[in-house]
């Protein structure tokens, strides 16, 4: 990389590729395609988060310092010498993010920084001439990450209540269960089998029967009683989903004496209701809020959206190898949901849709969804992050599972003959956690919540006459606006409060956002238009806490019921 000048006095970049030299940008004249650049960035919404393939150096972007204030800006540069070139000609400049497509982070570097649901790519100058395969999977992992976003803000949103609802009425079990930590390494280099629920699992689930003493055998709960019916033990079993579905699913496993792991949003009555023991592990969402309740999560447990990965985690922090899956099609093998034997009543078998094709492990089209997908590339992201181990897909069907060997699961077991010391399952080891400390906390939040509440009253009342009073053109009006920011800073400063309850402003932050998009953002026809928007969406806002902490209240309260009952026992 070598920098030059152009013909009209601008920074440039001369490359060497494939031994011919090539400008990034104009060498006759940078200024046209800098202001070609302009032009079509000032035209982008400003709600909208803007992905920039290339910069040619960057020294240009400190002329428009002031366009790019307040605006969210990723720059991707293909080579990681043109992201540092960048980073120092930008250096001075806040609230742009610099990434590389050379980096080995990058796909998850990608997917920190995409912030927003509303993106817009846009190519400077000659990067798409230059580089065109790379502008061509940048935007194709653009557009994955936010369907991986989507979904995931779909899920908050659908499941926010039953979600806050679980953490509230998990609370006291998880104060009398085994932790994941007891588990660290417990089964170092010994071989794991994650069994899940797809269509190719009825293929060779009965090939584990009399092999259980040569694999930790690690399950969803919804296949333990299928495993169950094959005669087949497994060691452990998960449960990540919060939903009433999902109890539906587990009732027939209930009386199982598996060991359950579960975290903070598990189905409460799964929880309360298996027989067997249960061991808990922290899911990422909750650990500042645990912090805020005693401090007592565990090691954290990767979750990539179904519980199939949670298991995978699980086979992970017991430092298995190899670890083996099974039944994780990923995708509709011969147009099936799951197994035949997986399938409980009341259930469809077969799909009547689908989104795309994608290649199965044998080279052929089989169909998927959007959803399935991005659980197959949440495998892929774990693999290539825990690559020191062994993968092996034994599931002789579904979609390729990039960074695993295909093998057969007859195979795998006539490559394992050990027998495993698996003892350590059953010493129970009693949680030594602070009840009385989760206690006082969620007393105290209580507290702050009902206070927090009248605060919420008060400005729904202001909202509510702030238009009339600046029509009116009174002191009130001023006055109202400087309870406002008051109300606003307390929430501000109270925001720890608010953990607790934050589930439950997943579909009120998302109704907002859409009732109240404003294109104009700044660039109102008249102040009174300003105002009445800010009004609206103020009181509206407010409405809606009021409404959650009147939905959290009891729920809390029954929380402190509860671990009063343990403490005094």
């Amino acid at each position: 990389m070598k920098i030059e000048e152009s013909f009209d006095n601008k920074e440039i970049i001369k490359l060497e590729i494939a031994n011919r030299s090539i400008y990034l940008g104009s060498k006759y004249n940078m200024t046209r395609e800098i202001e070609k650049f302009k032009d079509v960035f000032n035209e982008i919404n400003k709600h909208y988060q803007v992905i920039i393939f290339g910069a040619a150096g960057g020294s240009w972007i400190r002329e428009m310092k002031e366009q790019f204030k307040e605006r969210e800006i990723v720059f991707v540069e293909p080579l990681d010498e043109l992201k540092e070139k960048l980073i120092e000609n930008i250096s001075e400049i806040n609230n742009i993010k610099v990434i590389s497509l050379e980096s080995d982070t990058f796909q998850s570097d990608l997917k920190k920084v995409i912030t927003k649901r509303f993106v817009q790519f846009v190519v400077f100058s000659n990067y798409d001439l230059i580089f065109p395969k790379e502008g061509y999977d940048l935007k194709n992992s653009i557009k994955d990450d936010i369907t991986d976003k989507t979904i995931n803000e779909n899920t908050r949103v659908v499941f926010s209540k039953d979600w806050f609802e679980n953490y509230l009425k998990n609370l006291p079990v998880i104060a009398q269960s085994e932790r994941l930590n007891k588990y660290r390494a417990a089964f170092s280099k010994k071989p794991a089998i994650i069994v899940s629920a797809g269509p190719s699992l009825e293929k060779n689930i009965q090939l584990l029967k009399g092999n259980e003493d040569k694999f930790v055998i690690i399950t969803g709960i919804r296949t333990l009683s299928t495993l169950r019916n094959e005669g087949i033990k497994a060691d452990f079993a998960c449960v990540i989903d919060g939903s009433e579905a999902m109890y539906n699913v587990a009732k027939e496993s209930l009386n199982e004496e598996t060991h359950l792991f579960f975290s903070e949003s598990s189905n409460y009555k799964i929880i309360n209701e298996y027989k067997g023991e249960k061991v808990y592990f922290t899911s990422p969402n909750y650990i500042n809020l645990n912090i805020k309740l005693g401090n007592f999560s565990t090691d954290l447990v990767y979750q990539g959206g179904s519980v199939a990965h949670s298991c995978l985690a699980i086979a992970e922090y017991f430092d298995c190898d190899p670890i083996v899956f099974i039944g994780q099609d990923l995708a509709y093998t011969n147009n099936q949901i799951h197994s035949k034997n997986a399938t409980i009543k009341g259930e469809k078998l077969e799909t009547d849709n689908f989104d795309f094709y994608v290649k199965d492990i044998y080279g052929n089209d089989v169909p998927t969804t959007y959803s399935l997908d991005s659980f197959r590339k949440g495998f892929e992201e774990f693999i290539k992050g825990y690559y020191e181990r062994t993968y092996i897909n034994a599931t002789e069907g579904g979609a390729n599972i990039n960074g695993t060997l295909i093998k057969t699961l007859k195979e795998v077991i006539d490559e394992n003959n050990n027998v495993i010391d698996k003892s350590c399952i059953y010493r129970y080891d009693r949680p030594n956690l602070d009840k009385e400390t989760m206690l006082n906390e969620l007393k105290d939040n209580l507290k702050e919540l009902i206070k927090i509440k009248k605060f919420a009253k008060e400005a729904i009342i202001e909202n509510d006459n702030l238009v009339g009073n600046f029509k009116a053109n009174n002191k009130k009006f001023k006055k109202a606006l400087e309870r406002l920011d008051y109300i606003d800073n307390i929430y501000k400063q109270k925001k720890d409060q608010f953990l607790l309850i934050n589930s439950l402003f997943a579909p009120v932050i998302k109704a907002i956002d859409i009732q109240f998009y404003d294109e104009k953002v700044g660039n109102y026809e008249s102040e009174l238009e300003h105002v009445t928007f800010i009004a609206e969406k103020g009181k509206t806002l407010y409405e809606n806490v009021n409404e959650c902490i009147d939905f959290a209240l009891p729920y809390i309260n029954d929380a402190i019921k509860s671990l009063e009952d343990i403490i005094s026992e």
